[in-house]
């Protein structure tokens, strides 16, 4: 079920960068018609409702529209929200990685209780990573996992990558497991 709403997601966000991807840049265009406008809000409106999460702050309103033309929006808004909204679900989700859409780690509970869980490479997530200070701790966790084993040092470091990003701390916690033998 989680994969399912993963890919309604991930259809949303493909059709959102693909609005974004045929407009004609600002340079070329001051305005937009509204049939772009209707069907962009209408991919944020199921991305709502699919997510259970508001995003109608990224929606493209009346009061966006071109002053030249009134039933025409600004192409400069509008390429802006559309590209807020492309971010916020590349953060949230890991989509948009040129190497091909990283899946967030995905825990599936068959009937009989077991547990399967993606594991991504430490190299992986310091390379995706843009904060230097989680670089650094990552890279230093790194050290410890794979070559002096130091459980203390680990759980250290690993407070300290939870301090700095709950997103990054369960996504290196698969393989500190894995790499740790606790698995």
């Amino acid at each position: 079920m989680a994969e399912i709403k993963l890919q309604r997601i991930k259809s949303l966000y493909g059709e959102v960068t693909g609005i974004l991807s045929q407009l004609p840049l600002t340079e070329k265009t001051s305005c937009y018609p509204p049939s772009i406008v209707k069907q962009y809000n209408g991919a944020v409106d199921e991305l709502s409702t699919v997510t259970t999460t508001d995003y109608g702050r990224h929606k493209i309103g009346d009061e966006d529209r071109w002053e030249g033309r009134n039933d025409w929006y600004d192409s400069q808004i509008v390429r802006s929200k559309m590209g807020s909204i492309i971010s916020r679900l590349e953060q949230e989700y890991g989509f948009g990685d040129a190497k091909g859409l990283v899946s967030p780690m995905v825990l599936t509970i068959n009937q009989n209780q077991q547990v399967s869980i993606s594991i991504t490479p430490i190299n992986e997530i310091i390379n995706e990573t843009t904060d230097e200070d989680i670089k650094r701790l990552l890279a230093e966790l790194k050290n410890e996992v794979e070559i002096t084993k130091n459980k203390s040092k680990i759980k250290d470091l690993l407070a300290k990558v939870l301090e700095k990003s709950w997103e990054v701390f369960i996504r290196v916690l698969p393989y500190i497991l894995e790499k740790m033998g606790e698995r």
